[in-house]
Protein backbone atom coordinates (compact mmCIF):
# COMPACT_ATOMS: atom_id res chain seq x y z
CA UNK A 1 0.00 0.00 0.00
CA UNK A 2 2.91 2.33 0.76
CA UNK A 3 4.22 1.94 -2.78
CA UNK A 4 0.78 2.63 -4.19
CA UNK A 5 0.48 5.83 -2.17
CA UNK A 6 3.86 6.99 -3.45
CA UNK A 7 2.26 7.49 -6.86
CA UNK A 8 1.03 10.97 -7.87
CA UNK A 9 -2.68 11.68 -7.78
CA UNK A 10 -3.00 11.52 -11.57
CA UNK A 11 -1.84 7.89 -11.65
CA UNK A 12 -3.87 6.99 -8.58
CA UNK A 13 -7.02 8.34 -10.24
CA UNK A 14 -6.28 6.28 -13.35
CA UNK A 15 -5.99 3.16 -11.21
CA UNK A 16 -9.18 3.97 -9.31
CA UNK A 17 -11.01 4.52 -12.59
CA UNK A 18 -10.40 0.85 -13.38
CA UNK A 19 -12.41 -0.03 -10.25
CA UNK A 20 -15.41 2.07 -11.29
CA UNK A 21 -17.20 -1.04 -12.58
CA UNK A 22 -16.80 -2.68 -9.13
CA UNK A 23 -18.15 -0.01 -6.76
CA UNK A 24 -17.98 -2.28 -3.70
CA UNK A 25 -14.21 -2.53 -4.02
CA UNK A 26 -13.94 1.18 -4.70
CA UNK A 27 -15.96 1.92 -1.56
CA UNK A 28 -13.59 -0.07 0.65
CA UNK A 29 -10.61 2.20 -0.09
CA UNK A 30 -11.72 5.46 1.65
CA UNK A 31 -11.44 3.74 5.03
CA UNK A 32 -7.74 2.98 4.55
CA UNK A 33 -6.27 6.47 4.69
CA UNK A 34 -7.04 10.18 4.47
CA UNK A 35 -5.66 10.56 0.95
CA UNK A 36 -7.72 7.73 -0.54
CA UNK A 37 -10.75 9.13 1.23
CA UNK A 38 -10.65 12.24 -0.96
CA UNK A 39 -9.73 10.35 -4.14
CA UNK A 40 -11.87 7.20 -4.02
CA UNK A 41 -15.15 8.68 -2.78
CA UNK A 42 -15.55 11.26 -5.60
CA UNK A 43 -14.71 8.47 -8.06
CA UNK A 44 -17.38 6.28 -6.45
CA UNK A 45 -20.02 9.02 -6.59
CA UNK A 46 -19.25 9.62 -10.27
CA UNK A 47 -19.58 5.90 -11.04
CA UNK A 48 -22.99 5.91 -9.32
CA UNK A 49 -24.21 8.89 -11.38
CA UNK A 50 -23.74 11.47 -8.62
CA UNK A 51 -21.17 13.88 -10.00
CA UNK A 52 -22.06 16.55 -7.42
CA UNK A 53 -23.55 14.75 -4.39
CA UNK A 54 -23.85 17.99 -2.44
CA UNK A 55 -26.33 19.22 -5.06
CA UNK A 56 -28.26 16.02 -5.80
CA UNK A 57 -27.78 12.59 -4.24
CA UNK A 58 -29.86 9.57 -5.29
CA UNK A 59 -29.56 6.53 -3.03
CA UNK A 60 -30.94 3.04 -3.65
CA UNK A 61 -30.38 1.15 -0.41
CA UNK A 62 -29.57 -2.55 -0.55
CA UNK A 63 -30.39 -5.49 1.70
CA UNK A 64 -27.74 -7.38 3.59
CA UNK A 65 -24.47 -6.08 4.99
CA UNK A 66 -22.94 -4.81 1.75
CA UNK A 67 -22.18 -1.10 1.59
CA UNK A 68 -24.24 1.18 -0.65
CA UNK A 69 -24.43 4.85 -1.62
CA UNK A 70 -25.92 5.79 1.74
CA UNK A 71 -22.79 4.51 3.49
CA UNK A 72 -20.65 6.51 1.06
CA UNK A 73 -22.53 9.72 1.86
CA UNK A 74 -22.24 8.97 5.56
CA UNK A 75 -18.47 8.43 5.50
CA UNK A 76 -17.71 11.40 3.19
CA UNK A 77 -16.29 14.06 5.50
CA UNK A 78 -16.43 16.70 2.74
CA UNK A 79 -20.25 16.43 2.43
CA UNK A 80 -21.86 18.63 5.07
CA UNK A 81 -25.07 19.52 3.22
CA UNK A 82 -27.20 18.23 0.36
CA UNK A 83 -29.60 20.33 -1.67
CA UNK A 84 -31.66 17.43 -3.03
CA UNK A 85 -31.62 13.96 -1.42
CA UNK A 86 -33.62 10.96 -2.66
CA UNK A 87 -33.49 7.73 -0.63
CA UNK A 88 -35.22 4.51 -1.73
CA UNK A 89 -35.64 1.58 0.61
CA UNK A 90 -34.58 -1.84 -0.73
CA UNK A 91 -36.83 -3.09 -3.51
CA UNK A 92 -36.33 -6.83 -3.21
CA UNK A 93 -37.50 -9.31 -0.61
CA UNK A 94 -40.59 -9.54 1.61
CA UNK A 95 -41.47 -6.88 4.13
CA UNK A 96 -39.53 -7.32 7.38
CA UNK A 97 -40.12 -4.76 10.10
CA UNK A 98 -36.71 -5.22 11.74
CA UNK A 99 -34.81 -4.79 8.47
CA UNK A 100 -36.91 -1.77 7.50
CA UNK A 101 -36.26 -0.21 10.92
CA UNK A 102 -32.52 -0.59 10.32
CA UNK A 103 -32.68 1.16 6.95
CA UNK A 104 -34.84 4.01 8.27
CA UNK A 105 -32.35 4.49 11.12
CA UNK A 106 -29.51 4.67 8.57
CA UNK A 107 -31.25 7.53 6.76
CA UNK A 108 -31.80 9.32 10.09
CA UNK A 109 -28.10 8.98 10.87
CA UNK A 110 -27.17 10.62 7.56
CA UNK A 111 -29.61 13.50 8.09
CA UNK A 112 -28.19 14.08 11.60
CA UNK A 113 -24.72 14.40 10.09
CA UNK A 114 -25.75 17.14 7.64
CA UNK A 115 -26.02 20.80 8.53
CA UNK A 116 -29.04 21.16 6.26
CA UNK A 117 -30.90 19.40 3.46
CA UNK A 118 -33.38 21.37 1.37
CA UNK A 119 -35.32 18.81 -0.67
CA UNK A 120 -35.92 15.25 0.52
CA UNK A 121 -37.66 12.35 -1.23
CA UNK A 122 -38.21 9.08 0.63
CA UNK A 123 -39.41 6.12 -1.44
CA UNK A 124 -40.74 3.65 1.11
CA UNK A 125 -41.68 1.09 -1.54
CA UNK A 126 -41.82 1.12 -5.36
CA UNK A 127 -45.25 1.56 -7.01
CA UNK A 128 -45.53 -2.09 -8.08
CA UNK A 129 -45.18 -3.20 -4.46
CA UNK A 130 -47.73 -0.76 -3.08
CA UNK A 131 -50.65 -3.14 -2.78
CA UNK A 132 -48.62 -6.19 -1.78
CA UNK A 133 -48.19 -4.82 1.72
CA UNK A 134 -51.74 -3.48 2.03
CA UNK A 135 -52.78 -6.12 4.56
CA UNK A 136 -54.68 -6.13 7.84
CA UNK A 137 -52.89 -9.01 9.55
CA UNK A 138 -49.45 -7.58 10.16
CA UNK A 139 -47.78 -7.93 13.55
CA UNK A 140 -48.52 -4.60 15.24
CA UNK A 141 -45.94 -5.30 17.96
CA UNK A 142 -43.23 -5.65 15.31
CA UNK A 143 -44.42 -2.46 13.61
CA UNK A 144 -44.19 -0.33 16.75
CA UNK A 145 -40.38 0.16 16.52
CA UNK A 146 -40.80 1.03 12.84
CA UNK A 147 -43.35 3.72 13.66
CA UNK A 148 -41.01 5.22 16.26
CA UNK A 149 -38.06 5.18 13.86
CA UNK A 150 -40.12 6.77 11.08
CA UNK A 151 -41.18 9.48 13.53
CA UNK A 152 -37.53 10.21 14.35
CA UNK A 153 -36.60 10.38 10.68
CA UNK A 154 -39.43 12.68 9.59
CA UNK A 155 -38.90 15.06 12.49
CA UNK A 156 -35.14 15.04 11.90
CA UNK A 157 -35.64 15.95 8.23
CA UNK A 158 -37.65 19.05 9.16
CA UNK A 159 -35.24 19.99 11.96
CA UNK A 160 -32.47 20.21 9.36
CA UNK A 161 -34.19 22.85 7.26
CA UNK A 162 -36.09 20.77 4.71
CA UNK A 163 -38.32 22.96 2.53
CA UNK A 164 -39.68 20.27 0.18
CA UNK A 165 -40.61 16.76 1.34
CA UNK A 166 -41.89 13.93 -0.88
CA UNK A 167 -43.22 10.71 0.70
CA UNK A 168 -43.77 7.94 -1.82
CA UNK A 169 -45.16 4.40 -1.64
CA UNK A 170 -45.26 1.90 1.19
CA UNK A 171 -47.96 0.45 3.43
CA UNK A 172 -46.21 -0.95 6.49
CA UNK A 173 -48.97 -0.87 9.07
CA UNK A 174 -52.16 -2.92 9.52
CA UNK A 175 -55.36 -1.26 8.37
CA UNK A 176 -58.07 -1.49 10.99
CA UNK A 177 -61.56 -2.29 9.69
CA UNK A 178 -62.79 0.55 11.90
CA UNK A 179 -60.77 2.97 9.81
CA UNK A 180 -62.91 2.12 6.79
CA UNK A 181 -66.32 2.82 8.24
CA UNK A 182 -68.11 5.43 10.34
CA UNK A 183 -68.29 4.86 14.06
CA UNK A 184 -67.91 6.55 17.42
CA UNK A 185 -64.31 6.20 18.60
CA UNK A 186 -63.43 7.63 22.00
CA UNK A 187 -59.70 7.65 21.30
CA UNK A 188 -60.01 10.25 18.55
CA UNK A 189 -59.74 13.24 20.89
CA UNK A 190 -56.42 12.03 22.25
CA UNK A 191 -55.07 11.09 18.84
CA UNK A 192 -55.85 14.47 17.29
CA UNK A 193 -55.49 16.86 20.21
CA UNK A 194 -52.17 18.19 18.92
CA UNK A 195 -53.36 19.00 15.42
CA UNK A 196 -56.56 20.90 16.20
CA UNK A 197 -56.78 24.64 16.96
CA UNK A 198 -57.26 25.15 20.69
CA UNK A 199 -59.66 28.06 20.21
CA UNK A 200 -61.58 26.36 17.38
CA UNK A 201 -61.00 29.43 15.22
CA UNK A 202 -62.42 27.54 12.26
CA UNK A 203 -65.92 28.33 13.46
CA UNK A 204 -66.74 24.68 14.12
CA UNK A 205 -67.63 23.09 17.41
CA UNK A 206 -65.83 20.13 18.93
CA UNK A 207 -68.54 17.68 17.90
CA UNK A 208 -68.15 18.68 14.26
CA UNK A 209 -64.38 18.19 14.43
CA UNK A 210 -64.82 14.78 16.04
CA UNK A 211 -67.25 13.81 13.27
CA UNK A 212 -64.75 14.81 10.61
CA UNK A 213 -61.89 12.77 12.01
CA UNK A 214 -63.75 9.92 13.65
CA UNK A 215 -62.00 7.41 11.39
CA UNK A 216 -58.57 8.28 12.70
CA UNK A 217 -58.34 5.53 15.27
CA UNK A 218 -55.46 4.99 17.64
CA UNK A 219 -54.03 1.63 16.68
CA UNK A 220 -51.84 -0.54 18.87
CA UNK A 221 -49.01 0.73 16.70
CA UNK A 222 -47.47 3.90 18.13
CA UNK A 223 -48.87 7.06 16.56
CA UNK A 224 -46.27 9.21 14.79
CA UNK A 225 -45.93 12.51 16.67
CA UNK A 226 -44.76 15.82 15.23
CA UNK A 227 -41.98 17.21 17.45
CA UNK A 228 -39.14 19.44 16.25
CA UNK A 229 -37.72 20.08 19.75
CA UNK A 230 -38.68 23.73 19.65
CA UNK A 231 -37.14 24.40 16.23
CA UNK A 232 -39.21 26.12 13.52
CA UNK A 233 -40.39 24.24 10.45
CA UNK A 234 -39.30 25.64 7.08
CA UNK A 235 -41.38 23.16 5.10
CA UNK A 236 -43.23 24.88 2.25
CA UNK A 237 -43.93 21.98 -0.14
CA UNK A 238 -45.35 18.58 0.85
CA UNK A 239 -45.86 15.85 -1.76
CA UNK A 240 -47.80 12.86 -0.47
CA UNK A 241 -47.60 9.96 -2.91
CA UNK A 242 -48.46 7.31 -0.36
CA UNK A 243 -51.73 6.14 1.20
CA UNK A 244 -49.77 5.29 4.35
CA UNK A 245 -49.41 8.95 5.30
CA UNK A 246 -53.16 9.58 5.15
CA UNK A 247 -53.94 6.65 7.45
CA UNK A 248 -53.12 5.86 11.08
CA UNK A 249 -50.58 5.91 12.59
CA UNK A 250 -48.93 8.37 10.16
CA UNK A 251 -51.80 10.77 9.50
CA UNK A 252 -51.34 12.64 12.77
CA UNK A 253 -47.79 13.57 11.77
CA UNK A 254 -48.97 14.61 8.28
CA UNK A 255 -51.72 16.90 9.55
CA UNK A 256 -49.46 18.35 12.25
CA UNK A 257 -46.77 19.11 9.66
CA UNK A 258 -49.35 20.91 7.52
CA UNK A 259 -50.58 22.93 10.48
CA UNK A 260 -47.15 23.81 11.90
CA UNK A 261 -45.49 24.83 8.63
CA UNK A 262 -45.96 27.68 6.17
CA UNK A 263 -47.18 25.32 3.45
CA UNK A 264 -47.66 26.91 0.04
CA UNK A 265 -47.72 23.78 -2.15
CA UNK A 266 -49.34 20.35 -1.68
CA UNK A 267 -49.42 17.36 -4.01
CA UNK A 268 -51.58 14.27 -3.50
CA UNK A 269 -50.86 11.45 -5.93
CA UNK A 270 -51.22 7.67 -6.17
CA UNK A 271 -53.42 7.27 -3.09
CA UNK A 272 -56.01 4.53 -2.48
CA UNK A 273 -58.72 5.47 0.05
CA UNK A 274 -62.45 4.75 0.41
CA UNK A 275 -64.72 7.51 -0.88
CA UNK A 276 -66.17 8.19 2.57
CA UNK A 277 -62.73 8.66 4.02
CA UNK A 278 -61.85 11.26 1.38
CA UNK A 279 -65.00 13.10 2.47
CA UNK A 280 -63.60 13.19 6.01
CA UNK A 281 -60.01 14.09 5.15
CA UNK A 282 -60.29 16.84 2.55
CA UNK A 283 -62.38 19.32 4.61
CA UNK A 284 -59.94 18.93 7.50
CA UNK A 285 -56.92 19.50 5.24
CA UNK A 286 -58.59 22.58 3.71
CA UNK A 287 -59.29 23.95 7.19
CA UNK A 288 -55.63 23.54 8.16
CA UNK A 289 -54.16 25.18 5.01
CA UNK A 290 -56.80 27.65 3.71
CA UNK A 291 -54.08 29.91 2.22
CA UNK A 292 -52.64 27.22 -0.05
CA UNK A 293 -51.22 28.63 -3.31
CA UNK A 294 -50.38 25.49 -5.32
CA UNK A 295 -52.26 22.17 -5.45
CA UNK A 296 -51.75 19.03 -7.52
CA UNK A 297 -54.16 16.05 -7.51
CA UNK A 298 -53.60 12.89 -9.57
CA UNK A 299 -54.44 9.18 -9.45
CA UNK A 300 -56.56 9.44 -6.30
CA UNK A 301 -58.69 6.31 -6.24
CA UNK A 302 -62.03 6.61 -4.49
CA UNK A 303 -62.21 10.40 -4.88
CA UNK A 304 -65.12 11.72 -6.93
CA UNK A 305 -65.15 14.85 -9.06
CA UNK A 306 -67.77 16.42 -6.80
CA UNK A 307 -65.57 15.93 -3.73
CA UNK A 308 -62.70 17.61 -5.57
CA UNK A 309 -64.88 20.62 -6.39
CA UNK A 310 -66.10 20.88 -2.80
CA UNK A 311 -62.47 20.76 -1.65
CA UNK A 312 -61.51 23.56 -4.05
CA UNK A 313 -64.27 25.85 -2.78
CA UNK A 314 -62.39 25.91 0.54
CA UNK A 315 -59.10 27.02 -1.12
CA UNK A 316 -59.93 30.42 -2.68
CA UNK A 317 -56.31 31.67 -2.78
CA UNK A 318 -54.98 29.02 -5.16
CA UNK A 319 -52.67 30.34 -7.89
CA UNK A 320 -51.79 27.02 -9.53
CA UNK A 321 -54.02 23.95 -9.83
CA UNK A 322 -53.31 20.61 -11.52
CA UNK A 323 -55.91 17.84 -11.66
CA UNK A 324 -55.05 14.54 -13.30
CA UNK A 325 -57.40 11.81 -14.43
CA UNK A 326 -58.01 8.78 -12.26
CA UNK A 327 -59.39 6.13 -14.57
CA UNK A 328 -59.81 2.47 -13.78
CA UNK A 329 -62.33 0.05 -15.29
CA UNK A 330 -65.29 2.22 -16.28
CA UNK A 331 -65.11 4.52 -13.27
CA UNK A 332 -63.63 7.98 -13.62
CA UNK A 333 -63.27 10.81 -11.16
CA UNK A 334 -63.70 13.49 -13.81
CA UNK A 335 -67.48 13.66 -13.66
CA UNK A 336 -68.68 17.15 -12.70
CA UNK A 337 -72.48 17.12 -12.33
CA UNK A 338 -74.42 20.37 -12.60
CA UNK A 339 -75.32 20.10 -8.91
CA UNK A 340 -71.63 20.25 -7.90
CA UNK A 341 -70.39 23.62 -6.61
CA UNK A 342 -68.34 25.89 -8.85
CA UNK A 343 -65.21 27.08 -7.01
CA UNK A 344 -64.48 30.77 -7.23
CA UNK A 345 -60.74 30.90 -7.90
CA UNK A 346 -60.12 34.57 -8.59
CA UNK A 347 -56.36 34.28 -7.94
CA UNK A 348 -55.80 31.23 -10.13
CA UNK A 349 -53.20 31.83 -12.85
CA UNK A 350 -52.29 28.30 -13.98
CA UNK A 351 -54.81 25.50 -14.55
CA UNK A 352 -53.98 21.97 -15.72
CA UNK A 353 -57.12 19.82 -15.72
CA UNK A 354 -59.43 17.51 -17.68
CA UNK A 355 -61.90 19.16 -20.03
CA UNK A 356 -64.85 18.33 -17.76
CA UNK A 357 -63.39 20.38 -14.91
CA UNK A 358 -62.46 23.27 -17.19
CA UNK A 359 -65.96 23.45 -18.63
CA UNK A 360 -67.39 23.35 -15.11
CA UNK A 361 -65.12 26.21 -13.98
CA UNK A 362 -66.25 28.30 -16.97
CA UNK A 363 -69.97 27.90 -16.36
CA UNK A 364 -72.06 31.05 -16.29
CA UNK A 365 -70.11 33.92 -14.77
CA UNK A 366 -66.38 33.43 -15.00
CA UNK A 367 -64.60 32.31 -11.84
CA UNK A 368 -61.11 32.48 -13.38
CA UNK A 369 -60.53 36.18 -14.18
CA UNK A 370 -56.71 36.03 -13.84
CA UNK A 371 -56.06 32.80 -15.73
CA UNK A 372 -52.78 32.99 -17.70
CA UNK A 373 -52.12 29.38 -18.77
CA UNK A 374 -54.57 26.58 -19.44
CA UNK A 375 -53.56 22.96 -20.08
CA UNK A 376 -56.18 20.38 -21.06
CA UNK A 377 -55.20 16.85 -19.96
CA UNK A 378 -55.97 13.75 -22.06
CA UNK A 379 -58.26 10.86 -21.30
CA UNK A 380 -56.47 7.54 -20.80
CA UNK A 381 -59.37 5.30 -21.78
CA UNK A 382 -60.62 7.29 -24.78
CA UNK A 383 -58.28 6.64 -27.69
CA UNK A 384 -58.57 6.27 -31.44
CA UNK A 385 -61.07 8.13 -33.58
CA UNK A 386 -63.48 8.31 -30.63
CA UNK A 387 -60.83 10.18 -28.68
CA UNK A 388 -60.23 12.60 -31.55
CA UNK A 389 -63.95 13.29 -31.79
CA UNK A 390 -63.94 13.93 -28.05
CA UNK A 391 -61.16 16.51 -28.58
CA UNK A 392 -63.23 18.25 -31.27
CA UNK A 393 -66.17 18.59 -28.91
CA UNK A 394 -64.46 19.95 -25.82
CA UNK A 395 -62.09 22.26 -27.72
CA UNK A 396 -65.06 23.96 -29.33
CA UNK A 397 -66.94 24.20 -26.03
CA UNK A 398 -63.97 25.59 -24.08
CA UNK A 399 -63.09 28.12 -26.81
CA UNK A 400 -66.67 29.37 -26.84
CA UNK A 401 -66.67 29.85 -23.06
CA UNK A 402 -63.28 31.57 -22.99
CA UNK A 403 -64.45 34.01 -25.65
CA UNK A 404 -67.67 34.64 -23.76
CA UNK A 405 -65.80 35.47 -20.55
CA UNK A 406 -63.10 37.43 -22.42
CA UNK A 407 -60.27 35.29 -21.07
CA UNK A 408 -57.22 34.72 -23.28
CA UNK A 409 -54.82 32.28 -21.58
CA UNK A 410 -52.02 30.40 -23.31
CA UNK A 411 -53.72 27.08 -24.18
CA UNK A 412 -51.91 23.73 -24.18
CA UNK A 413 -53.62 20.58 -25.45
CA UNK A 414 -52.41 17.17 -24.32
CA UNK A 415 -53.58 14.08 -26.22
CA UNK A 416 -52.84 10.37 -26.51
CA UNK A 417 -52.33 8.31 -29.67
CA UNK A 418 -52.67 4.53 -29.58
CA UNK A 419 -51.18 1.76 -31.70
CA UNK A 420 -53.55 2.58 -34.61
CA UNK A 421 -52.52 6.23 -34.74
CA UNK A 422 -52.13 6.37 -38.52
CA UNK A 423 -55.62 4.97 -39.20
CA UNK A 424 -57.31 7.18 -36.59
CA UNK A 425 -55.62 10.42 -37.63
CA UNK A 426 -56.30 9.73 -41.31
CA UNK A 427 -60.00 9.25 -40.56
CA UNK A 428 -60.07 12.52 -38.61
CA UNK A 429 -58.21 14.50 -41.28
CA UNK A 430 -60.84 13.77 -43.94
CA UNK A 431 -63.57 15.17 -41.68
CA UNK A 432 -64.34 18.82 -42.49
CA UNK A 433 -63.45 21.21 -39.70
CA UNK A 434 -66.22 23.71 -39.96
CA UNK A 435 -65.85 27.41 -39.25
CA UNK A 436 -66.34 27.25 -35.47
CA UNK A 437 -63.96 24.32 -34.93
CA UNK A 438 -61.29 25.91 -37.14
CA UNK A 439 -61.53 29.09 -35.08
CA UNK A 440 -61.36 27.07 -31.86
CA UNK A 441 -58.22 25.17 -32.93
CA UNK A 442 -56.48 28.49 -33.53
CA UNK A 443 -56.46 29.20 -29.78
CA UNK A 444 -54.18 26.18 -29.09
CA UNK A 445 -50.55 27.36 -29.08
CA UNK A 446 -48.90 24.34 -27.46
CA UNK A 447 -49.47 20.64 -28.23
CA UNK A 448 -48.19 17.63 -26.25
CA UNK A 449 -48.73 14.18 -27.80
CA UNK A 450 -48.25 10.97 -25.78
CA UNK A 451 -47.42 8.11 -28.16
CA UNK A 452 -47.69 4.39 -27.47
CA UNK A 453 -45.50 3.62 -30.50
CA UNK A 454 -41.74 3.66 -30.07
CA UNK A 455 -39.80 6.00 -32.38
CA UNK A 456 -37.99 3.17 -34.17
CA UNK A 457 -41.35 1.52 -34.92
CA UNK A 458 -42.84 4.65 -36.51
CA UNK A 459 -42.48 4.94 -40.25
CA UNK A 460 -41.96 8.20 -42.10
CA UNK A 461 -45.48 7.80 -43.51
CA UNK A 462 -46.98 7.55 -40.01
CA UNK A 463 -45.06 10.59 -38.87
CA UNK A 464 -46.24 12.38 -41.99
CA UNK A 465 -49.86 11.62 -41.07
CA UNK A 466 -49.26 13.03 -37.60
CA UNK A 467 -47.65 16.11 -39.16
CA UNK A 468 -50.69 16.70 -41.40
CA UNK A 469 -53.01 16.37 -38.42
CA UNK A 470 -50.92 18.82 -36.39
CA UNK A 471 -51.16 21.26 -39.30
CA UNK A 472 -54.85 21.71 -38.46
CA UNK A 473 -53.72 23.90 -35.53
CA UNK A 474 -52.64 27.15 -37.24
CA UNK A 475 -51.70 28.89 -33.99
CA UNK A 476 -49.22 26.27 -32.77
CA UNK A 477 -45.83 27.52 -31.59
CA UNK A 478 -44.65 24.48 -29.61
CA UNK A 479 -44.98 20.71 -30.18
CA UNK A 480 -43.77 17.99 -27.83
CA UNK A 481 -43.86 14.23 -28.49
CA UNK A 482 -43.55 11.95 -25.47
CA UNK A 483 -42.94 8.23 -25.71
CA UNK A 484 -40.77 5.44 -24.34
CA UNK A 485 -37.47 5.57 -26.17
CA UNK A 486 -35.85 2.43 -27.51
CA UNK A 487 -32.54 1.63 -25.88
CA UNK A 488 -30.90 1.44 -29.30
CA UNK A 489 -32.69 4.30 -31.02
CA UNK A 490 -30.36 6.45 -33.11
CA UNK A 491 -30.30 10.23 -33.05
CA UNK A 492 -30.82 10.20 -36.80
CA UNK A 493 -34.23 8.55 -36.37
CA UNK A 494 -35.34 11.27 -33.97
CA UNK A 495 -34.05 14.01 -36.26
CA UNK A 496 -35.86 12.50 -39.25
CA UNK A 497 -39.13 12.54 -37.30
CA UNK A 498 -38.68 16.17 -36.26
CA UNK A 499 -37.72 17.15 -39.81
CA UNK A 500 -40.94 15.55 -41.11
CA UNK A 501 -42.98 17.50 -38.58
CA UNK A 502 -41.25 20.82 -39.20
CA UNK A 503 -41.52 20.64 -43.00
CA UNK A 504 -45.33 20.52 -42.81
CA UNK A 505 -45.66 22.87 -39.84
CA UNK A 506 -43.43 25.90 -40.49
CA UNK A 507 -45.40 27.94 -37.95
CA UNK A 508 -44.04 25.80 -35.08
CA UNK A 509 -40.91 27.39 -33.60
CA UNK A 510 -39.99 24.73 -31.02
CA UNK A 511 -40.03 20.92 -31.12
CA UNK A 512 -39.36 18.62 -28.18
CA UNK A 513 -39.06 14.84 -28.20
CA UNK A 514 -39.37 13.88 -24.56
CA UNK A 515 -36.89 16.27 -22.90
CA UNK A 516 -34.73 16.84 -25.98
CA UNK A 517 -35.14 20.16 -27.82
CA UNK A 518 -34.72 20.43 -31.60
CA UNK A 519 -34.32 23.60 -33.66
CA UNK A 520 -36.56 23.25 -36.77
CA UNK A 521 -34.66 25.93 -38.71
CA UNK A 522 -31.33 24.16 -38.19
CA UNK A 523 -32.82 20.82 -39.26
CA UNK A 524 -34.26 22.28 -42.45
CA UNK A 525 -30.91 23.89 -43.36
CA UNK A 526 -29.06 20.62 -42.76
CA UNK A 527 -31.36 18.82 -45.20
CA UNK A 528 -30.53 21.20 -48.08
Amino acid sequence: MARLLDLPNELLLSILAELAHTPQELLSLPLLCHRLHFLALPMYFTSMGMGEPTQRAIVQMSNGNSRDSLDALQMASFITSIDNLCCSLPRNGPFEAAETVRHVARVSKLIHKLEFVHEVTIVWAPPNELMQSFEADKDTIACRPLALEMEKLLNCVLEHGCTSLTLQGGMFFPISPRTMRFGTIDAVRTATSKILPTALSLGRNENWIDAQIERFTVEETATLKFDLNGKPSYLSRLNINSSMFLLPPCINWTLSALRSSAISSVSLCGIFLPTKMWAVLLPLIASIIPNLAELSLADLHGLSGTDILVFLTRLPLLKSLAIGYTEYSRQVQSSCPDSAPTPKLENLEHLHAPSTFIVHFLKKKSTLPNLRTLCITPRKLILGYRGLRHIRQFITDIARRLEKHRISPEVTLEMRCGQDMDRDLTADIVEPLGEELARSLRMVTRLVVFLELKPSKMSIAEMGTLARWINRFPGLMYVCLRFDLDNAVEDGVMMDHVRTLSEQNPQVKSFHLNNEAYDPDALLLSSL
